[in-house]
């Protein structure tokens, strides 16, 4: 079946951020399209940890931490709606999140607030598996995660089943402007797809789109990150832990996330053995039983870095018809529903623009 040229909305990006703006805008009665340079959900959201809150969450700007508190009230729904249409499990469950760091005061004013339960203690009270079991250690309880490249996997079959095409393989060249409005995108391959509304959300690639199409850009960087991954017993740890030089991220069949590094370094996402020496270093050290013979894998992925951290959702304030969900750099899955829902009322209220 030739695909379609014409849509009510055009998404270019399939990584979490596109797929779930694709969601909703269907949700709402929009007929759309998504295109992907690769593989849908293959780069940043394949990559990260999968963790549902900012780490710290006192160390982000209210715009993140309110967009990742409303996206742990859809997920659970959204989750087992994924899973019963497609089989796919996407294993969002409540696992709380265990910080080492002094909070210091901007932490003690969050906690203060009352955002969210918490409780006080030693590391070795939450994770008795884990060296210095003395360090004075907070609980947030109510913290999720998500097995991020399954939920990638499940939305691009959920979406494919409702009649949203997902294409593969097909990297935009440019955003296509008419008097001050855009009105779709030429691919690569020199198809142009024409829709009423373009939702750009190409992850770190964002600005070099909105730079060769002639538009301001937003700040948008890429900035690797490494992980490595082990395999042990299920159950320890037993919640995601943030540590001083590192965070892991314990999945239900016993795989461990060990992570994850900060690097400007364009856009060079392969994987160094100088982040292979540290990141296994540092899960060593906190926690013996994730040694060499347990390594299963190790990589790299492009966040969208972007200034201030704050996301840019909304319509961008020199075209008409183009709109934004983009720069979700550390927290982007952790938005994405709340950001989806949230971007689907502007376009159909035309509500805010984001500059």
């Amino acid at each position: 079946m030739k695909p379609r040229s014409e849509a009510d909305a055009l998404v270019i990006g399939g990584g979490v951020a596109g797929l779930t703006a694709a969601l909703w805008l269907h949700r709402a009665g929009l007929e759309v399209t998504v295109v992907d340079a690769g593989t849908p959900g293959g780069e940043s959201t394949w990559a990260g940890g999968g963790i549902v809150c900012p780490v710290p969450p006192w160390a982000y700007p209210d715009a993140v931490e309110s967009l990742v508190r409303r996206s742990r009230e859809l997920f659970p729904a959204l989750c087992t709606e994924l899973a019963e249409e497609t089989g796919i499990d996407s294993e969002y469950r409540v696992c709380g999140l265990v910080l080492t760091a002094d909070p210091g005061r901007a932490g003690e004013a969050w906690l203060a607030h009352g955002h969210t339960p918490f409780q006080r203690g030693r590391l070795g009270d939450f994770e008795p598996a884990l060296a210095r079991p003395d360090t004075p250690a907070l609980l947030l309880p109510e913290v999720a995660q998500v097995r991020n490249p399954r939920l990638a996997r499940a939305l691009v079959a959920h979406l494919a089943a409702h009649g949203v095409e997902v294409l593969a393989h097909r990297p935009v060249a440019a955003l296509d402007l008419e008097r001050g409005r855009c009105i779709g995108a030429t691919l690569s391959d020199g198809t142009a797809f024409r829709a009423d509304r373009t939702v750009l959300a190409a992850g770190a690639w964002t600005d070099s789109l909105l730079e060769a199409s002639g538009l301001p850009t937003l700040g948008i960087a890429p900035v690797r990150g490494q992980m490595l991954l082990f395999r042990i017993e299920p159950g320890t740890p037993r919640h995601v832990v943030n540590l001083a030089d590192g965070y892991l991220i314990p999945r239900a069949d016993g795989h461990v996330l060990a992570g994850s590094t900060v690097e400007r370094a364009g856009f060079d996402a392969r994987p160094t053995r100088e982040a292979l020496h540290r990141l296994m270093a540092m899960a060593q050290a906190h926690c013996p039983r994730l040694t060499p013979d347990r390594l299963v894998a190790q990589w790299a992925g492009l966040r969208p870095g972007i200034r201030d951290d704050r996301p840019a959702i909304g319509r961008h304030a020199a075209a008409d018809g183009l709109w934004l969900q983009a720069g979700g750099y550390r927290n982007g899955l952790g938005m994405a529903p709340a950001a989806a829902e949230r971007l689907t009322e502007m376009i159909t209220n035309r509500a805010q623009t984001c500059e």
